[in-house]
């Protein structure tokens, strides 16, 4: 919360600062701010805002460029694409989406990875997308939980991905794997009062279901 704050006071600064940082293809700098601007925008409504930053720095750092070579430029492509659909361009935002995420399979940021896995699995929902919001988050979820996978931050995002497949498997009926993830989930992240209602909520649903089925 201190840290949004902070991030809202300096905005004045932040977006030509950002807007600098494309345009010079500083890519570790424009890396290091996706996230922030994407919480702040996301959280405070201002999407118009959030696409049209994005959508500069697109522009800036041009379509010359590889997954491998500038892993950045694909996350930035995935924000688009999430405010897009956020604004109602559900399937032309989710496309965009999907291809910074093809694109991030092949480049060294798991950060990035995980993140657009994340905003994939939200825009898939939007379009009632089931299968494909099941198969994103259960492969970031085995990337992340890997033998292979170093980052030692893997733990958390996965911990964060298994709150989603929780919500998932809810509005599917399978209310065993829900409390099961939400379970894994807490052990990494902590009990916190939203988690505790959260599971509560999963708790009353076993027997009896009153929303509609997402079963694809």
């Amino acid at each position: 919360v201190q840290a949004l704050a902070t991030i809202e006071q300096n905005l004045d600064n932040i977006r030509p600062a950002w807007r600098h940082l494309a345009a010079t293809r500083n890519t570790s700098g424009v890396s290091k701010m996706v996230v922030g601007l994407w919480l702040i925008h996301e959280s405070r409504g201002w999407y118009q805002s959030a696409l049209a930053l994005f959508a500069d720095a697109l522009e800036a750092m041009g379509d010359d460029t590889s997954p491998t070579t500038c892993p950045p430029r694909s996350f930035v492509l995935a924000m688009h694409g999430t405010f897009r659909s956020m604004l109602g361009q559900v399937e032309a935002g989710s496309k965009e989406v999907a291809t910074a995420f093809e694109e991030l399979r092949v480049a060294d940021d798991p950060a990035a990875l995980f993140f657009t896995g994340m905003v994939k699995a939200q825009t898939q929902l939007y379009l009632g997308r089931i299968a494909e919001v099941v198969g994103v988050l259960d492969e970031t979820t085995a990337r992340g939980e890997s033998q292979g996978s170093d980052w030692a931050e893997s733990r958390f995002w996965v911990a964060a991905i298994k709150n989603f497949r929780a919500f998932v498997a809810l509005r599917m009926k399978d209310t065993e794997l829900a409390m099961r993830l939400l379970d894994e989930s807490r052990a990494v992240l902590g009990p916190d009062e939203a988690s505790r209602r959260y599971r509560e909520e999963v708790t009353s649903a076993r027997g009896h279901w009153s929303g509609p089925s997402l079963n694809p």
